[in-house]
This record gives C-alpha cells, structure tokens and sequence, in this order.
C-alpha cells in the first residue's frame, strides 16, 4: 500500500515536472520570430499590437530609421481616459535614455576643451558644495561617472514634483542630500545621482547652463521640435499621460534633476539625435569612440546578463563584426528604449507611457537583431525571467491541487509539529502575498515581468489559501482526537 502511495506521488511529481519544463520553453520561446509569409512592418506591428493587448499597454510610439530615413508608427492611446489617440508627434518621457545626451554635452565640452574626463571633480565643484558632500567623492572623475563607476548611489527615482511645484528642491540641494553618504564600494553602480551631478558640473561650466547647451547644440541645429527639458506651454499638450505597473494613471511630473532622466520628445527626435550622433554631426570621431569604448566596463553587475558593457552613457553588445548600442529609460507610468547597429546606422527608439513594456522590448529587439542579422540581444534574458515565473506558477497550482486532494482523502496531519509548521507556512504565504498584490510600491521584477509576475503572485495566493485551510482542518481533527 505504502509502495503505491509513493509511486502515485513519484508519477504526480514527474508529470509536474515536465509540466513545469514545457511551460517554462513555451515562455521562452513566446517571442514571435520573423515569418516567411510577412515583411518585417508588418510583423513588428502584430507584434506590438498582440503585446500591448496581452500585458495592457496604453499607448505606443516607435522610428526605426536609417541614416536620415525614418519610419515612425503609433498605436493606443496618450490619454485613455479621454481617447486621445498617440500620434507622430505626441511627446514621452525618455526616462533614462537621457543619460546619453548628457554624456554627449560632456564630451562635446571635452572637445572644446572646458573639460578633461580625468580630473577629479573637485576641479569643477565649487567649495560650498564640496563641503557638504562626502570627502569620498571629491576625488572621482568624470570618466568614473560616466562609466557608473564612482561609486554614487543610484539615487531616489520617487523625488517627483508637479510640473507647477514652487517648492521643487534645487538641483544642487537634491545632490547634496544623495552624495552626504558614503560612497559604496561596487566596481559599477548604475546611478542617476551620478548623472546629475553631471548636470551640475555642465551648469558650473556653461553660464547659461545645461538646457541651454543641450538647445545650442543639439535640439536647434538637428530641428528638434518636439524636444525639451521643460513643460512649456505649447507642448504641455501633447505629452502623453502615464500609466504605472498596476494600469494606474500618472499625472505629468518632474524631477528637481534633468541629467539622467528628465528629457521630453518624440520617438522621431531622438532617432534623429541618434543618427546625428553616429554620422559624427554633433561630436568627432575621436569622441564617439570613446563613447561607444566599453572595454574597461565590461563588468556591469545585474546588466551583464543583457550586455557585453556600458560605454558612456549607453550599453553596449558586440558579436563577430556588429556593435550595438542601447540604453532604456523607465520611471513612473513611462518606459523608453533605444537600439542601434552602430556599423549601419540603424536602429529603432520605442517610447510607452506604460511600465509594463519591457517584455515588448525584448520582443522588437529581438524581431530587428533577426530581421539585421545579428545574434538574440542580451535583453531576451527578460523571456528567462518570465518563463522562470510561469515555472513557479504552475508548481503552486500542482501543490494546490495535490493539498485539495489530500483534503479529499481526509489525509490529516498526525505530527504536532508538522501541523503548527505548516499552519505557520501557509499563513506566511498568503498574507505577504496578499500585501504585495494589495501594495501600490514599485517592484523591479514586476516592472521586468509585469504579467508572469501576477500569474505567480495568483498563483502562491491559491496555494497559500489551500494551505491554510488544509492547516486548521488538520488542526481540528488533532484537536478532536486529543478530547
């Protein structure tokens, strides 16, 4: 009897497991690969129209380009609420994808020779604010900090502000407060804060400052339109609407910083900002290379799974004769990406006003890297995690089921101990997983695998819930047997 009970157990784990194996290949391999049947526009938008359905993705804004040609397409809606549709010229937060542009300000004033990349800061810094910093800053250099390596923490993405706050912090306050604690010891720590006081330094060098700069010899000369710093007016009205991991609406904002992420534009401008950059329209030779130059960052912690190493201000993959470059930019309600052969001059710029696009990414990245040529991007791991999620799901609901079975048999606990652990277990589990699924906080493997993630939280809430009620029936029938 004892023997059969085991076996049926063995085969139920085992049927389980392949469960587990098959669906976790279906994940990974979900990315829609390119068909003979279909050119490549058309497939990418069933592509993004299929995944902005399946993960709820409010609205869509993506140029693929060339050289000087582009192709810009749009889908959903900059404003739900009020069906406002996006459109060619509906403007997005680049988020992050704004650390690129400043590391081009930075190198554009290496050339002119306002800047040198190996100096310590404390150079450019006035005193009073190297006094209320911490001494272990003083020292590092702007190459350090273009590359994530001055030890800078990452810095708080939440410090957000109305767009008409007059009490928003100064960009110089904002800084002292993130850079009056000790420096971390990490060889590369991504950091916004890093970025800023990027900013800061262009504003000591620049009298009419950093936007102005970034006007002067980017936004004017390359006909950027649709790009700014600012919430002025007269575009105040095509900046679409966020929408955060849990489809929430987020009412425009800014940042007391602009260096490493508080850039406003269209797909289309910045795919023209990219290309400028790589037909050297904006800096020299000697500069992009050093831009795109990853050697000495090749360890890039978390990130190494998705890229070969950060350059200055954007990340870098190299396979055989092919170098690409990207950066994404994901805050509140908003994600960005950019990808691009550095050797062709062609890529894409996608830009959402949802957190929840990172899987689409993954998949348009994918869909270019094999419509170009070029190996499965580093970012496809995001498919890893997602497959990984939907595992675990399906060995939640086979715990379930077997716990429901086992209440069927009236297979009660007979241990005291197995009986106050489990009770224990199960009570752990659903009320963290309720507190999460309740919670408004930001998680970053949410935001990672927004839709794989719920299944998982649904998933081990269920089996929290058999738990507990297998718990307190075993519980009740020990509690009998002792009277």
């Amino acid at each position: 009897m004892k023997k059969n009970i085991a076996l049926k157990k063995l085969l139920y784990g085992l049927l389980t497991a392949l469960i587990m194996v098959f669906v976790f290949l279906i994940s990974y391999q979900q990315n829609p690969l390119m068909k003979n049947d279909s050119d490549f526009n058309t497939h990418l938008k069933h592509a993004i129209q299929t995944q902005m359905t399946d993960l709820n993705i409010p609205g869509v804004q993506i140029t693929l380009f060339q050289n000087n040609h582009q192709t810009t397409h749009v889908f959903g809606y900059r404003d739900v609420k009020h069906e406002k549709s996006v459109d060619d010229t509906t403007i997005f937060r680049a988020q992050s994808m704004t650390k690129t542009l400043t590391a081009v300000l930075i190198l554009k004033l290496v050339e002119l020779g306002q800047l040198d990349l190996h100096v310590p800061i404390s150079t450019y810094l006035p005193q009073f604010f190297l006094d209320q910093i911490h001494e272990g800053y003083h020292h590092v250099t702007i190459h350090q900090i273009l590359k994530h390596q001055a030890h800078m923490p990452l810095g708080n993405f939440h410090n957000m502000y109305d767009i008409d706050d007059a009490s928003i912090p100064s960009l110089a306050s904002s800084l002292i407060e993130e850079l009056s604690v000790e420096p971390h010891e990490a060889e590369f720590l991504y950091s916004n804060t890093g970025y800023n006081l990027l900013e800061y330094i262009i504003n000591q060098i620049d009298a009419n400052g950093y936007n102005h700069l970034a006007k002067t010899l980017i936004f004017t000369p390359l006909h950027l339109t649709h790009t700014s710093f600012y919430y002025e007016l007269d575009i105040r009205e095509q900046i679409a609407f966020g929408y955060d991991q849990f489809h929430q609406f987020v009412d425009h904002y800014r940042y007391p910083e602009l260096g490493s992420g508080g850039l406003l534009t269209t797909s289309s401008d910045y795919a023209t900002f990219l290309s400028a950059l790589l037909t050297e329209q904006i800096i020299n030779h000697d500069s992009l290379l050093l831009l795109l130059n990853y050697e000495d960052a090749t360890n890039t912690g978390v990130y190494t799974f998705a890229f070969d190493g950060y350059g200055y201000g954007t990340f870098i993959e190299s396979s055989s004769d092919i170098t690409t470059m990207s950066h994404g930019g994901q805050g509140l309600g908003y994600m960005a990406f950019y990808h691009v052969n550095t050797t062709t001059n062609e890529g894409y710029v996608l830009l959402s006003n949802s957190q929840r696009t990172y899987p689409l990414t993954a998949t348009i990245t994918s869909l270019f890297n094999t419509e170009h040529g070029i190996e499965t991007p580093g970012i496809y791991a995001i498919y890893f995690i997602i497959a990984f999620f939907n595992s675990l799901s399906v060995l939640a609901l086979s715990l379930f089921i077997f716990i429901v079975f086992r209440i069927y048999q009236k297979h009660w606990i007979q241990s005291t101990f197995y009986k106050y652990f489990w009770f224990g277990f199960s009570l752990i589990i659903w009320f963290s997983t309720a507190i999460i699924l309740l919670g408004h906080h930001y998680l970053f493997i949410h935001v990672i695998a927004p839709q794989a993630f719920e299944r998982f939280l649904i998933a081990f809430s269920i089996l929290g819930i058999g738990l507990t009620i297998y718990s307190i029936l075993s519980f009740v029938f020990i509690k009998q047997q002792i009277k």
